[in-house]
């Protein structure tokens, strides 16, 4: 029987799809209207119950989340409804780690693995791509983004909350992808990697062990739900342990690409020091951006049996590969890593 990362695309969708179906099922929702929102690092869908009633249901890509990672996840987005006013999505749970076990796990007969689920309330409002941020929203954003890291500093957590680490090593591990993917990577791009990881190393070993906690890793563009009233964190599945500064490299990143970037950056930075405290010179968040671009490389890197990101793939990274080294002047003495 085939492990689930050797099925053809195609055959992975079916089964996601069956999978979103059984997870309904778990939840009592039958009949439901299930559509397919996106199949990328995971597979998202939009249900809908007989009573008209909208969820979110997220559909884990195996081997990528434990049943006891999603349910770290989900703990911490229960503190941050219960304990925060942040805008975050609302997990259906039960009240005990064993049937949440039960509820989670649906077994497909045609493959190995057995696939994780979470249905969520859904949140309203839209996403909004960077062009379309203004710095107004940037700024709540920030405050957002700073009321996060405030709650993850009083955060109790358990012996061992299992999430991973997001360490220097984390971002320079190009040299066991490269292995596997060695085609992916010309050499001028390697040298770009190779230098581009003392920088990352550098910045990141200035950092204190203050600076470090559980962060959501991944906020970005299409994880901000955006209404007149309010900014919603979506999609904490890559929450990690991680530095605080490190958050606002991925947002930074969407809006490097548009000809507001320095209105929208500034005005991101402000929002978040209205919260929390943020000393690190504008090189070094430069390089945090830069170690973002080349972990966005690496991930690419390992989902390659998805057609579209293999056809682009080159191409991507030779783009993000570029900025890295734009980012990073290369060719400049090191960057001074504190304001």
């Amino acid at each position: 029987m085939p492990i689930f990362t050797e099925l053809h695309f195609e055959d992975q969708q079916r089964l996601y799809h069956e999978a979103a179906h059984q997870m309904a099922a778990k939840h009592q929702i039958v009949p439901a209207t299930i559509t397919p929102l996106a199949f990328v690092n995971n597979a998202t869908f939009q249900v809908v119950s007989a009573a008209q009633r909208r969820y979110a249901l997220r559909i884990y890509r195996p081997h990528q989340s434990s049943a006891s990672a999603i349910r770290s996840e989900l703990r911490w987005l229960e503190a941050l409804r219960a304990e925060t006013e942040l805008q975050v999505p609302h997990p259906i749970m039960p009240p005990s780690d064993d049937a949440l076990d039960a509820l989670l796990r649906v077994k497909l007969p045609e493959s190995s693995d057995a696939l994780y689920g979470v249905l969520f309330d859904w949140l309203e409002g839209a996403t909004r791509p960077a062009a379309h941020h203004t710095p107004e929203q940037a700024e709540r954003i920030g405050a957002a983004i700073g009321q996060l890291h405030a709650h993850s500093r009083a955060f109790s957590y358990t012996a061992n909350y299992p999430r991973r680490k997001l360490t220097a090593d984390q971002f320079v591990f190009w040299r066991l992808i490269e292995e596997h993917t060695p085609s992916l990577f010309s050499p001028a791009q390697h040298r770009i990697l190779a230098e581009a990881e003392a920088q990352i190393k550098a910045v990141f070993e200035a950092f204190s062990p203050m600076d470090y906690g559980l962060i959501h890793a991944d906020i970005i563009c299409k994880n901000l739900v955006i209404d007149d009233q309010r900014i919603s964190l979506i999609d904490f599945e890559s929450c990690a342990w991680g530095y605080y500064a490190y958050d606002l490299a991925p947002l930074l990143l969407d809006y490097l690409r548009e000809p507001h970037y320095p209105e929208l950056r500034a005005a991101l930075l402000a929002g978040y020091r209205q919260v929390q405290p943020l000393e690190l010179s504008d090189a070094a968040l430069d390089v945090l951006i830069a170690a973002r671009l080349t972990l966005s490389c690496f991930w690419i890197a390992q989902h390659l049996d998805n057609p579209e990101l293999e056809a682009q793939a080159p191409a991507t990274v030779a783009r993000r590969l570029a900025e890295v080294s734009a980012l990073l002047n290369l060719e400049e003495p090191p960057v001074e890593l504190q304001a």
